[in-house]
C-alpha cells in the first residue's frame, strides 16, 4: 500500500460556481472532462447521478487525471480527480476543490514489483522514496471546500 486518496471535484479559480455549494444538479449541468485510459466515458459517477435522475453533460475524455485538471485550469470544465495531484499541479489561486455530491470511494493506491526486485537496493531505493514522497504531503492543504 502507498496511499489512500480521496477524490475530489475542481473548478477553475473564477468559475461561476466556484466556492458556491455543488448540488447533484449543479454537479450533473457542468460540462465534465473525464479521466479513462480506455476512453470510457461513463462510470461509476453517471451512475450515482442516474439513480438521482440526473445525467452528466461529458465535454471531453482524456488518459490521465494531469491532463484533465490542466483542461479545467482553463476553462469552465470539471472534473474529479485525486486530491494529492491537485495540490501538485495546482493552488488556491487556481483551483477550487468542492466535495462530490455523490459518495465517491477512497480510492487505495499501491505500488507493486517482480519478487526478483524486492531486494533490488535501486528498486529498493525507488519504492522507499516513493512512499516517503507521499507521505510528506501538506494534508492541510488538502481539505476540500
Amino acid at each position: 500500500p502507498l496511499v489512500d486518496e480521496h477524490l475530489v471535484g475542481i473548478l477553475r479559480a473564477g468559475h461561476p460556481l466556484a466556492g458556491k455549494r455543488i448540488t447533484p444538479t449543479r454537479f450533473a449541468a457542468l460540462r465534465h472532462v473525464v479521466t479513462s485510459r480506455r476512453g470510457i466515458p461513463r462510470g461509476p459517477i453517471d451512475e450515482l447521478l442516474e439513480q438521482r435522475g440526473l445525467r452528466r453533460d461529458i465535454a471531453a475524455v482524456v488518459p490521465s487525471f494531469s491532463a484533465a485538471i490542466g483542461i479545467c485550469l482553463t476553462s469552465d470544465l470539471t472534473t474529479i480527480a485525486p486530491r494529492r495531484l491537485i495540490t501538485v499541479l495546482g493552488s488556491p489561486t487556481t483551483i477550487v476543490q468542492f466535495t462530490p455530491p455523490v459518495p465517491l470511494p477512497v480510492v487505495n493506491v499501491e505500488i507493486t514489483w517482480h519478487a526478483r526486485h524486492h531486494h533490488d537496493p535501486p528498486h529498493q531505493w525507488l519504492r522507499h522514496t516513493l512512499h516517503d514522497a507521499v507521505s510528506r504531503t501538506d494534508t492541510a492543504k488538502l481539505r476540500p471546500t
